[in-house]
């Protein structure tokens, strides 16, 4: 994922930026921790797309092989006795793999919210960093820099040359925090829209598996409502999948740039409330 490269680059320049001088080991571990994270995240959904395509495959097998047994009963009349077995096996292979698929679900909720958690220590963290240590280092040593500069024999007293480069270097760092900030701030809004997708998901999942019940009764009627239930969940594992992939989602799910100013500025609202 593209925003993990930014946060690990970042993590290894801010361990050693004068600018960042009592933040950058802490910040640093947060944007590493929050990389893995979303990397793990990532993978749950690669988990849930893979079987997600062949639940579905064997939900349609075996609604068919019922719906076909069910062809003769043109007035929902329940099955005969000794089909039972066969209806009986059809329905306890769907129960069975829309709980594995289930499994799969929740899982990459729970990543999703692990990330998003991490998401906001790091967010915090960093513009703590920005704020209370860098912003004021890059302020204070281009002043006196400035007036280093302006003095043909400064005192001993003054800043040397080093620092120049510490504070000309720290300025760079700066830049590149607050445009790792504001992927976290976009990373936090993505997040939370995917939380909401996949509660949305699980909820027609937990649908299906409502009418997946040992003592269904099998008429065509019943199963033909199992069958719109199954396309209403696809339609959802449909428009899930055209969220693209799951880096764009997290990294710049935004639906405009006003939407995105509008989630920033409450963000540092809030943030500079807590300085």
């Amino acid at each position: 994922m593209k925003g993990t490269v930014l946060y690990k680059r970042l993590a290894n320049i801010l361990e050693t930026s004068p600018g960042f001088k009592n933040n950058g080991a802490t910040i640093a571990s947060y944007l590493r921790h929050y990389s893995t994270q979303i990397m793990e995240a990532g993978q749950a959904f690669e988990d849930m797309y893979r079987q997600g395509d062949l639940v579905f495959w064997i939900l349609d097998r075996e609604i068919n092989q019922i719906l076909e047994k069910l062809k003769p009963n043109i007035f929902g009349q329940i099955f005969f006795k000794d089909e039972s077995a066969f209806f009986k096996e059809r329905i306890n292979d769907m129960i069975q793999v829309v709980d594995a698929f289930k499994s799969k679900v929740t899982d990459a909720v729970r990543a999703v919210r692990v990330a998003d958690s991490i998401r906001d220590q790091t967010e915090k963290g960093l513009f703590r960093g920005i704020k209370i240590e860098a912003e004021k280092f890059v302020k204070l040593g281009t002043r006196n820099n400035n007036e280093y500069r302006s003095k043909s024999s400064p005192p001993p007293s003054f800043p040397n040359e080093e620092l120049i480069i510490d504070v000309e270097n720290a300025k760079r760092h700066l830049e590149q925090a607050q445009e790792i900030l504001n992927m976290l701030y976009r990373s936090g809004y993505g997040l939370n829209r995917l939380i909401i997708i996949l509660n949305n998901y699980r909820n027609r999942l937990n649908d299906v598996d409502a009418e997946l019940d040992d003592k269904i009764t099998i008429t065509k009627k019943q199963i033909e409502k199992l069958r719109k239930l199954l396309d209403n969940l696809k339609e959802c594992h449909t428009k899930f999948l055209k969220r693209d992939e799951i880096e764009d989602i997290i990294d710049v799910t935004l639906d405009s740039q006003d939407e995105f100013d509008g989630h920033v500025k409450v963000s540092e609202k809030i943030r500079d409330s807590n300085l």
